[in-house]
C-alpha cells in the first residue's frame, strides 16, 4: 500500500486525514474502497477491540485487502476518517470521504461511454483522464450516511458505482431518483442478525436490500459478511 500525503491540504479545514492505496489505483480499472465507522478505529480497522482481544483477521481489513488484490487483481483504498489533520483536529466522516474522492478517485475516473457526464451544482467538473471505470465500496457503520452524502454531492461518481455492501450500517434515504435507483440497485445492507447468514430481512422501495451478515453483534459484521460480500 502507498501512503499519500498532503501538507498543504492538511493544513487547511477539509479533512484531510491519512489515505493508503496500493500503488496501481491510477491505472487499475477497478477499484475498492474502504470505510471504516466513527469512533477509535484507524486506517485498515474494523473494530479495535475485536483485533485485540480475537484476531486481525476478525477486526481488520487484512481480509478484504488480500482478496481485493490478490484473486480480484482490485485497487484498494483506504480511509481513515478518524484519524487528526495536521492542526490537530477531527473532520466529519462525511468531509473526509469527499476530500477522498475529490483528490485522489475523481481526477482517475475513466471517461468512457459517456459515464463521466453525470454531473450537479455541487460537481461542475465531473470525469477524469484516467483509468477506473469501476468502484466498488464497503462501509461500516456510520461510513452509510457518509457514503449517502457522497452519492447526492458528486453526481459524477455514479455511474461508477458497482456495487456497494453495508455492514451493519444505514445509508437514509435518497433525495434524487438517481442515487435512489443507486441505493436500491446497487447496495446490499449485511445487518447484525440471530438469523441464518444471507437470510433476507427486508426488501422494499424505499431502503437497500438488508440481509443477515451471520453475526449478531456489530462489530463483528464486517468480518461475519466477508465471504458473502466477495460473492
Amino acid at each position: 500500500m502507498v501512503y499519500l500525503y498532503e501538507p498543504k491540504i492538511e493544513e487547511s479545514k477539509i479533512a484531510a486525514c491519512t489515505v493508503f492505496m496500493s500503488s496501481d489505483y491510477k491505472t487499475n480499472a477497478n477499484l475498492l474502497l474502504l470505510i471504516p465507522g466513527s469512533g477509535s478505529v484507524r486506517s485498515g480497522q474494523w473494530s479495535r477491540a475485536v483485533g485485540i482481544n480475537d484476531s486481525l483477521a476478525a477486526g481488520t481489513m487484512l481480509p478484504y485487502i488480500s482478496r481485493a488484490i490478490h484473486d480480484r487483481k482490485w485497487s484498494v483504498l483506504l480511509c481513515d476518517p478518524n484519524g487528526r489533520m495536521a492542526n490537530g483536529k477531527r473532520e466529519f466522516l462525511d468531509n473526509h470521504l469527499l476530500f477522498i474522492y475529490d483528490t485522489y478517485i475523481k481526477p482517475n475516473l475513466c471517461n468512457y461511454q459517456g459515464k463521466s457526464q453525470v454531473q450537479s451544482q455541487s460537481d461542475h467538473d465531473a470525469g477524469g483522464t484516467g483509468n477506473i471505470r469501476n468502484i466498488y465500496v464497503v462501509a461500516h457503520s456510520a461510513a452509510g450516511i457518509a457514503l449517502t452524502r457522497l452519492l447526492h454531492e458528486r453526481e459524477s461518481v455514479l455511474p461508477f458505482i458497482a456495487a456497494i455492501a453495508g455492514t451493519d450500517t444505514d445509508y437514509g434515504r435518497g433525495k434524487k431518483a438517481n442515487v435512489k435507483q443507486v441505493l436500491k440497485e446497487k447496495v446490499i445492507n449485511f445487518r447484525c442478525s440471530y438469523k441464518p447468514k444471507d437470510t433476507v430481512l427486508s426488501d422494499d422501495d424505499e431502503f437497500p436490500k438488508r440481509v443477515s451478515c451471520g453475526h449478531h453483534e456489530h462489530v463483528y459484521s464486517s468480518a461475519a459478511a466477508f465471504e458473502s460480500v466477495f460473492h
